[in-house]
């Protein structure tokens, strides 16, 4: 088609002529401006560029028609490109992190002597390498009780930790012992019995100290001599029955009312709780059907965030009858519990002792209004402390005869006011992240009914130690369950919340295709909610997609850690999430911690210089466990100058990717 010569008409250049056409750009020249302008074809006759010669009108409507057919061929590729890829990634995952087979015991001892074993492998691992040095900063008092002080810290290093793992404080020249209350994306809480030195108002600097990781290791193996020497028949069975349960003849059952029936009415259910499919609901449901039953319930958990979820939903279902039915034990990092009166044990500890709490409040009072360095300072500081041990030892009875216990499974471990108790009940929560042998530690202390709620499919437990890879098996798979579910077959524990109520369909039918053998369904409702929602990155105005910088001069430089960095991209996401963010609530992710750093420093230097408060979260997958955002923007990070990605970090972390999104997310990828 020759377009040389015709007449068109663009404001506010106004009339010209077209000089050139190529088939993908027209030039065309405006006398009045004297200039030449390029525009794309056919395209620019969709918006303000027009035609003065009639004649052509109906060929350049067929090209629009081609042009609009190509790119949504185009489109369509894209999409099923991303399907492709993340199967792969998942299939390479599962080879990465599933290739160890799980052993079918036939003892409880073979099992307890097998796994002491293997964690004192690691415990000797660990303190021949010793624990490395981390340095954190701008601490500030948040908690004093029960004699020890509670800081909270920033960091900018990615602590993959459990918390109630013990540290070595260097402060001085002094060796402090400590212990880690909570990590998360920004920041780790210690407690210590020494104050550091600060007070409520003042900042302690920087700190630095080495996890002992190994002092928890150690507590579980001598839990594990207590199975080895009393296991209940709920421990026996899960360790040595698991396979025997898989029920080729039926399929998977499903759905948060059978999760609870089943969760009553037999010794040992498995609740596979995929990504937004109400576990944390359906947890309470089961906890408040036991305790109106009369029973006594355990809930124990990897993370605090999930302990503090769990005992905020259940004082829901509780209603105006929750006081003195529920509560959290241990340090909670949800705020409103911790000042809560009747959430937090050791608040409704005190506030069960009119005349304690009253004796607390005035000598705190007077302590406040005092000259720090006198000697009735002191002697105030010395009664308050008093009190403290007298409510810690209040609260270690009152969680003898409350219905329903909340903790970690460390904390559960090493406290004798939990592990020297029997519950009715036992519920663990976020199963997959912990070892076999915690997990069978905390069924131990079930005397009728063990749930366990988790979803295989995501992060594994963490093994340091290469030698003590069956650590890495966890427990769906040593029961059994994941081989029925790979070759769709029932077990007769598993019940599976197979019904989301976060996700946009897209990404949940991604989910679904790639990781949940097409089992995962969307509620109904789900979709018009979120599409109003699709807006958050206008290039994309879809539920997932990429945004491609294979032809931009991107470079990832590995640094000497063995982690990643990538200027560009991060600039690229930092910018997408900068705008989302003006409307949505936003996070960026990515699979390197020095990647993560550089983030979250241009997060900071944004907010310093706009002066807007709004936090864009920049972390690695793990760091945003038990967290979700209406738009995930994950930054690859990965291309040119490396051979190949780094496929089995980026597998074991995108795996994760679709528990936080409720909206959209979008990759930032490369080439390599």
């Amino acid at each position: 088609m020759d377009l040389v010569g015709k007449k068109i008409f663009h404001e506010p250049n106004g009339e010209g002529t077209i000089t050139a056409f190529d088939g993908e750009f027209i030039t065309a020249f405006f006398p009045d401006s004297n200039k030449s302008v390029n525009y794309l074809y056919p395209s620019c006759f969709q918006g303000r560029v027009r035609l003065l010669d009639g004649s052509m009108t109906d060929t350049i409507s067929e090209d629009i028609e081609k042009k609009e057919k190509e790119e949504e061929e185009k489109k369509a590729a894209r999409a099923n490109k991303i399907q492709t890829d993340l199967i792969l990634m998942h299939e390479r995952k599962q080879s990465y992190i599933k290739d160890t087979e799980p052993i079918r015991f036939s003892s409880v001892k073979a099992f307890c002597d097998h796994y002491t074993k293997i964690l004192q492998n690691e415990i000797n691992f660990i303190k021949a390498t010793g624990g490395k040095h981390i340095t954190v900063y701008e601490g500030k008092l948040i908690q004093a009780k029960e004699g020890r002080y509670y800081f909270e810290f920033e960091t900018d290093t990615e602590l993959s930790s459990n918390n109630g793992s013990g540290i070595t404080i260097y402060r001085f020249g002094e060796r402090l012992s400590g212990t880690i209350e909570n990590c998360d994306e920004n920041s780790i809480i210690i407690s210590t019995e020494h104050n550091l030195g600060a007070k409520k108002e003042e900042t302690v600097q920087s700190l630095v100290f080495s996890i002992e990781g190994w002092r928890l290791l150690e507590s579980l193996i001598e839990r594990l001599k207590e199975v080895a020497e009393s296991a209940t028949d709920i421990c026996k069975d899960l360790i040595t029955s698991g396979f025997d349960y898989i029920n080729s003849d039926s399929n998977i059952k499903t759905g948060q009312d059978k999760a609870v029936e089943m969760s009553c009415s037999q010794p040992i259910t498995f609740i596979w709780g995929p990504p937004g499919t109400g576990k944390t609901k359906t947890l309470a449901k089961i906890a408040i059907k036991h305790i109106n039953n009369g029973n006594r319930v355990l809930m124990v958990s990897y993370s605090n965030v999930s302990v503090d979820g769990a005992i905020q939903r259940v004082f829901k279902h509780l209603g105006d009858n929750s006081r003195g039915k529920a509560l959290r034990y241990g340090y909670p990092k949800d705020e409103n519990i911790k000042s809560d009166r009747y959430k937090y044990s050791f608040n409704y500890a005190l506030e069960s002792d009119i005349e304690l709490k009253n004796k607390n409040h005035t000598l705190r009072q007077e302590y406040r209004d005092s000259d720090k360095l006198s000697d009735r300072a002191k002697e105030l500081k010395k009664e308050i402390k008093n009190i403290s041990i007298k409510v810690a030892e209040r609260e270690k009875e009152l969680i003898k005869e409350v219905p329903f216990v909340a903790t970690t499974i460390s904390k559960a471990l090493v406290d004798k006011s939990i592990f020297q108790q029997k519950f009715d009940v036992v519920i663990f929560d976020e199963a997959s992240m912990s070892y076999v042998p915690q997990i069978i530690a905390g069924a131990n202390l079930a005397k009728c009914n063990f749930i366990c709620m988790g979803d295989f499919n995501q992060l594994p437990p963490i093994v340091q130690n290469d030698t003590s890879e069956y650590l890495s098996v966890d427990i769906f798979k040593h029961c059994g369950i994941y081989d029925a579910v790979r070759n769709h077959e029932g077990h007769d524990w598993l019940c599976m919340l197979n019904t989301q109520y976060r996700m946009h369909p897209q990404i949940a039918e991604v989910a679904s295709k790639t990781m949940y053998y097409s089992l995962l369904k969307t509620a109904p409702t789900i979709k018009d909610e979120r599409d109003k929602l699709l807006g958050s990155v206008p290039e994309i105005a879809e539920a997932y997609g990429i945004a491609d910088l294979s032809e931009m001069t991107s470079t990832c430089i590995p640094l000497q850690d063995h982690s990643r960095a990538n200027i560009l991209s991060a600039f690229i996401s930092f910018a997408l999430a900068c705008r989302a963010g003006e409307n949505y609530d936003v996070g960026i992710i990515t699979p390197y911690s020095s990647q993560a750093r550089l983030l979250q420093n241009m997060a900071k230097d944004y907010a310093d210089n706009t002066g807007k408060s709004g936090h864009i979260p920049c972390a690695t997958v793990h760091q945003f466990q038990g967290s979700e955002k209406d738009t995930i923007i994950y930054d690859a990070v990965d291309c040119y100058r490396l051979q190949h990605p780094g496929i089995s970090r980026i597998c074991s972390r995108i795996i994760r990717l679709i528990d936080l999104v409720k909206i959209g997310s979008v990759c930032t990828l490369h080439s390599v």
